[in-house]
């Protein structure tokens, strides 16, 4: 039974010889080509760690999401930065995937080769809004303590003032407005070697079925 199988293999061998070496040959050359045509992927990426000042709205994780995510946010990015990029178009590129309940993960992926100026601009923007919060509070805090420092106040007032003085001092300390981490920059692209090598193995693959795959086909005589 196994010589039987191994002489038909054998000859359909010998009748599809040519055919089963062109495959291989076909399948490294389309994929030599397709590499040629194929442009890489490149990526940004960056963690936003959000503040403390208004966990409500500017700096929470929801106002990072509605923001990145929107087009007119995202088109404004743009425009200040002299940009020809949609904010339709970016806002599918880009996934925000939460670390923590104050820190998430914005990742932006397309083959646009300005990718790390756009990736820049929708940070810079994003901290821009969002802090403006942070710094008007840190402003306001300011405002107080000066206000108490140049005001007249009767000496036994003095140490309910300065106690006064010390807390709004100690609260502009632990405000912390929204950061990022350094944006990381990368590409994922397979060379023209990979892409040959793979079309090559997949020729050969199917010319190795072409050669096995009638046998479970044929009716054997009882």
């Amino acid at each position: 039974m196994i010589s039987s199988l191994i002489q038909s293999i054998y000859k359909r061998f010998r009748k599809l010889f040519i055919v089963l070496l062109i495959l291989p040959i076909l399948g490294a050359v389309i994929g030599y080509f397709t590499s040629k045509s194929i442009k890489p992927i490149y990526t940004a990426k960056t963690t936003v760690i959000t503040g403390n000042f208004d966990r409500e709205k500017l700096s929470s994780l929801g106002y990072l999401k509605g923001s990145v995510s929107s087009g007119n946010f995202l088109n404004e990015a743009m425009r200040k930065n002299d940009i020809n990029e949609s904010g339709d178009v970016l806002k599918n590129q880009i996934t925000i995937l939460d670390i923590s309940p104050i820190s998430a993960q914005i990742t932006y992926s397309t083959t646009n080769r300005d990718y790390q100026k756009i990736m820049n601009a929708i940070i810079d923007q994003y901290l821009e809004k969002s802090n403006e919060g942070y710094n008007l509070r840190k402003e306001l805090l300011s405002q107080q303590i000066k206000k108490i420092e140049n005001s007249d106040y009767h000496p036994d007032q003095e140490a309910d003032m300065q106690r006064l003085t010390y807390d709004l001092k100690d609260r502009i300390i632990s405000l912390s407005g929204n950061e990022t981490t350094e944006i990381s920059f990368g590409q994922i692209e397979i060379s023209e070697k990979k892409r040959t090598i793979l079309g090559f193995l997949i020729g050969t693959m199917v010319s190795l079925l072409i050669l096995v795959i009638p046998e479970f086909f044929v009716i054997k005589p009882e």
